[in-house]
């Protein structure tokens, strides 16, 4: 199925971006008036969804897609910043934390280098002496891991999905068993529902999806704009 927008420079995108980013940062700050600050989160899932997906169909479609080409973007875009955060964190840790909280931010950093800072978090959400959310120098790397790990498997996926002409419905289905795992899941551990990716992946597919709603209205300016000012 091929895809048709462009990949250029998305200002709105990158708008978006920067809203999410600060109601993130002010819910933490713990600023009145933005409780569900958190949501910036899901907002950055739905982009990476929407962008990583057409990216390698629209490769597809050329027939240029190249997995150790889409890797090496990834690394090149994602670990100059990360090795750079885990780096300063550490030294900083290193010359004012105790040893207990030290040795906690290391086992971080190298959860969050390996790209499975999410499931660390999870397993230890539940244990009596896991230190507090306000404890964990690097807890925002949770999310990065989730991307990391979409990116790990969405190009295998689409690549088998493209020899198909059900692209869009195999992608679908497959947010529809993710968000239907979530809401069962949910009673029987938040936690896992909160920090892993399979639960996590009706978000991502909410903006491949995307993709197909911005394809009709392509031709349509005022329902452009109306959908704009919606989201």
């Amino acid at each position: 199925m091929a895809v048709k927008s462009s990949g250029a420079y998305r200002a709105d995108i990158d708008g978006l971006r920067a809203i999410a980013v600060a109601v993130v940062v002010l819910f933490h700050l713990k600023v009145s008036g933005f409780g569900g600050g958190f949501a910036g989160v899901d907002i950055f899932f739905v982009i990476s969804g929407y962008l990583i997906t057409g990216h390698i169909l629209r490769d597809l479609d050329r027939g240029s897609f190249s997995f150790a080409a889409f890797y090496t973007r990834r690394a090149r875009r994602i670990l100059p910043a990360l090795i750079a955060t885990i780096m300063l964190s550490v030294a900083i840790g290193w010359l004012w934390l105790p040893p207990d909280a030290l040795r906690q931010l290391a086992k971080e950093a190298t959860h969050g280098l390996l790209s499975i800072a999410n499931i660390q978090y999870w397993r230890e959400a539940n244990q009596y002496f896991a230190p507090s959310s306000d404890q964990l120098g690097l807890l925002h790397l949770w999310s990065l891991s989730a991307e990391e790990q979409f990116y790990l498997v969405s190009p295998l996926m689409l690549v088998l999905l493209n020899r198909t002409r059900h692209v869009f419905a195999g992608i679908a289905l497959a947010g529809a068993v993710s968000l239907a795992a979530a809401i069962l899941w949910l009673p029987r551990d938040p936690e896992a529902v909160f920090f892993l990716t399979p639960f996590r992946a009706f978000e991502f597919v909410l903006g491949a999806l995307a993709i197909v709603l911005e394809r009709r209205i392509a031709t349509r300016p005022t329902a452009r704009t109306g959908a704009a000012w919606l989201g």
